[in-house]
């Protein structure tokens, strides 16, 4: 099996995050059990004699929007590297804030899969990571026409890769793609979005993480789309090479040392006080090491240091980041007795920390993975990590161990993300320090703990030889008994997720007789909570009505009715909706059936995503139900000469 694996960044050629790390480890890990090749660009700032670059002597180019671009390939053991010869990649930053990002980067996806025609080669998977290589999705499958299977990564949903709508012209895209199932996004395009859709699995860095970001916390907006895709996403926790994170090995570190040899480490950590005016080596050492931005939580480490600086510890912050946080980090400098900040990046540096260190902050807002609390319990530093992502998938509390249903690292957690919480956790750090033999205890199962590949990469295995022996994952649609003793009068419902919600009313005429009104005076509303959040009257003229309006709330009321000349409102047919535990069903209560024939072709369209309801329409245009489908192809047009909401144009993420 030959697996092709792609990224914008590698370690140790380009890293700008956790991105790097993985796209180097993961393929070295694989290699073990098959035929892996990496692929990047070939940025100008990579030292290439350093590395050992060399040409291959294969070049190919190729015409997008009317402009020619050329490519050579480069080598370095399994790694290829793209040169261009059109300065996409011969930047001061590998990302940074410029106006073609879309183009640098769409253009690289193009070049990966010409050069794979070039190359004569044949992929079973291609494995892409986050937006940066995110359009190979679409193009492998709708340009190119390629037989292999997509695996997309998100290592990091906040990053996106959001264009103005004109990127579709200037990457020479069908304007199909530019739809709300695919990659538009609030009249943009959005290629993490558009891999979720087109990728034929959808991986994430920590199976918490898959969970988390199916929620408006962490879902930065795309959460009712993931949960629409979320038949074909897995979580996958990453894990650390140790070839490269092994403190018996390591020569950034003056002694080396493992659990059989605790000594060393504390002589690591007087070396490292001198170097960082830090005083008293018997007090415990607070390390944090990573970016300087909101989502490591730095804003709180700020704000606990004005308090922390009382206590009996000592605190070394390494890092740079946003420069708000950089400036105001440097003006602390010096500060506190008790605080060393370098700003800054030094991987030597970073690595003497881990080796002096007694534990380590990552009170992260959200963490995909994190690699730092993995790299620490290697090196025998106690994590003191919030329980988000895959923070609570790999670091249990230490009072808590027994209890955990899977084998985690021991640490100490807190789930709030405030000050108040960082300094808790450094009051239950410092008791656990005091009692020696528990804390040696910690240390020492924290070193011996498995945070390598291993397990991680015969997932990843497993999921391509399934996807290379032709399995795909299928979406479920939910089954529902219909209840008995109910009228036959119709209240039909059509959910699509936990946030969006599409009702479709048919009015039998023995309604409208009973209580003596016009089809036309009917009308909708919502309740949540008992607040009215939107009512209509979207009539087609032939007894249905079209209703459509987002929630985020736990219930939601329905109901049908007319308004009398006092303005009263009287309702004739009424439904519950309820968000079910895994936030991705919403049930119904009430249910009012009309003809159980016809229903039964309808009930299977009761619960699913935006994508089946504008794509999928064979529901609709079977048996029975034809008429009924015609009548909604009418009322949406009726929709739109009115501009009212189209359900098949207006879904959002």
């Amino acid at each position: 099996m030959k697996v092709l694996f792609i990224s914008s960044e590698i370690f140790p050629f380009a890293k700008s995050g956790g991105l790097g790390d993985v796209a180097a480890s993961l393929p070295k890990a694989l290699a073990n059990y098959c035929d892996i090749t990496s692929i990047m660009p070939l940025y100008t700032k990579i030292d290439t004699k350093k590395h050992n670059i060399i040409p291959t002597g294969l070049s190919f180019d190729f015409v997008v929007a009317n402009i020619h671009y050329y490519f050579e390939v480069y080598q370095s053991q399994n790694i290829l590297f793209l040169k261009d010869h059109n300065n996409l990649f011969n930047r001061s930053e590998m990302y940074g804030d410029f106006e073609d990002n879309d183009i640098r980067f769409g253009i690289f996806s193009y070049a990966v899969l010409e050069y794979i025609k070039a190359s004569g080669l044949h992929y079973d998977i291609l494995h892409i990571n986050d937006w940066q290589s995110a359009l190979i999705a679409t193009l492998a499958k709708e340009h190119y026409f390629l037989s292999g299977k997509v695996v997309f990564t998100i290592h990091n949903l906040a990053y996106q890769g959001i264009f103005s709508k004109d990127s579709i012209d200037r990457l020479a895209l069908k304007w199909d793609y530019f739809t709300p199932a695919v990659m538009e996004y609030h009249d943009n395009i959005n290629l993490l979005k558009s891999a979720i859709a087109q990728s034929d699995i959808v991986t994430t860095v920590s199976p918490t993480y898959a969970k988390e970001i199916q929620t408006h916390q962490f879902g930065c907006d795309l959460e009712n789309f993931i949960t629409d895709n979320s038949y074909k996403l897995e979580g996958i926790l990453n894990g650390i090479d140790y070839d490269e994170f092994s403190p018996n090995i390591d020569n950034n570190i003056l002694y080396k040392y493992d659990s059989g040899n605790i000594e060393a480490k504390k002589a690591n950590k007087r070396v490292l006080l001198e170097a960082l005016f830090l005083h008293d080596e018997n007090k415990p050492l607070f390390i944090f090491i990573g970016r300087f931005t909101a989502q490591k939580g730095i804003d709180q480490i700020i704000a606990a240091l004005h308090i922390l600086q009382y206590m009996p510890i000592n605190i070394a912050i390494l890092g740079s980041g946003e420069e708000n946080y950089n400036h105001l980090l440097a003006s602390l400098s010096g500060k506190y007795d008790n605080v060393s900040i370098t700003i800054g990046y030094d991987e030597a540096l970073a690595r003497k920390l881990y080796a002096s260190g007694d534990f380590l902050y990552m009170p992260s807002l959200y963490e995909p993975c994190g690699l730092n609390q993995m790299i620490a319990m290697r090196y025998g530093t106690i994590p003191i990590v919030r329980e988000v992502g895959g923070l609570k998938d790999s670091v249990v509390d230490i009072n808590q161990a027994n209890q955990s249903q899977t084998p985690k690292g021991w640490g100490v957690t807190f789930q709030n993300s405030d000050a108040h919480a960082i300094i808790d956790a450094t009051q239950r750090a410092l008791a656990l320090y005091e009692n020696e033999d528990r804390y040696l205890e910690c240390v020492k199962y924290d070193m011996n703990f498995d945070y390598s590949w291993h397990s991680s990469a015969k997932a990843y295995l497993e999921l391509y030889h399934k996807l290379s022996s032709g399995w795909l994952p299928q979406r479920m649609i939910p089954t529902f008994e219909i209840p008995s003793g109910y009228s036959i009068d119709t209240l039909k419902t059509i959910a699509v997720n936990p946030k969006t919600l599409y009702t479709y009313w048919e009015v039998t005429p023995s309604l409208v007789e009973k209580y003596q009104t016009n089809y036309s005076d009917l009308k909708l509303k919502a309740f949540a909570d008992g607040i009215c959040i939107e009512e209509t009257s979207l009539y087609d003229g032939n007894g249905n009505y079209y209703f459509y309006h987002e929630i985020d709330f736990k219930k939601v009321w329905t109901k049908i009715g007319f308004y009398t000349a006092d303005g009263t409102f009287t309702t004739i047919l009424s439904s519950n909706y309820f968000i079910a535990p895994n936030s991705k069903i919403i049930y119904a209560e009430n249910i009012i059936w009309r003809n159980l024939d016809t229903d039964a072709l309808l009930h299977k369209k009761f619960i699913f995503s935006h994508k089946y309801f504008y794509e999928s329409q064979e529901y609709f245009s079977s048996g029975m139900l034809a008429k009924q489908h015609q009548r909604m192809e009418q009322s949406l047009k009726t929709f739109d000469a009115s501009s009212t909401h189209n359900i098949s144009k207006g879904a959002k993420s």
